[in-house]
């Protein structure tokens, strides 16, 4: 089932955010050092935590979870514009440790659902190119997404002067 966040509902959401971005994490560390990453990027294995419970306060109809037998097995965040008509799912995830299988692309078809019928023209999603986000993007694919558009991010240490 999927269904609108509850305040309690929090607490697991931000327990399976920091377990689902912890291999996300590790790699950009790894990518661009430790040192330069904190100045980057400080408390970003913590940094989920106050974002959802920021987005949650702000727009409790924008944060959905996947519940399975009573229990809270992912999240999604979306956001619409209601005037560009343009949607974006944002922060999502699913427990990597619930074992269950198709808990994102029943939580994608909702909010497809829900931007179809709130009058959303478009949807843009955005993951990483590196094997950490491997995994999201084979999702976002089964959901349906199909153009891409590829970036990279170049950092410098103002201090290192690299």
């Amino acid at each position: 089932m999927i269904r609108f966040c509850k305040s309690e509902d929090l607490d697991t959401v931000c327990r399976i955010a920091k377990d689902a971005w912890e291999k996300i994490f590790d790699h950009l560390e790894n990518a661009f050092g430790k040192e330069l990453y904190n100045k980057v990027n400080p408390d970003c294995r913590n940094s989920k935590t106050p974002w959802l419970h920021k987005f949650f306060a702000e727009h409790p109809d924008w944060l959905y979870v996947a519940e399975r037998n009573g229990k809270v097995v992912g999240f999604i965040c979306i956001m619409m514009n209601f005037n560009s008509k343009v949607a974006q799912i944002s922060n999502n995830a699913v427990d990597p440790f619930c074992g269950e299988k198709g808990v994102g692309q029943e939580m994608y078809q909702k909010v497809l659902e829900r931007f179809k019928a709130e009058g959303m023209r478009a949807v843009m999603v955005t993951t990483g190119l590196d094997d950490a986000h491997a995994p999201a993007r084979r999702a976002y694919k089964r959901a349906g997404f199909k153009l891409k558009a590829e970036q990279v991010c170049y950092i410098m240490d103002l201090e290192k002067g690299e």
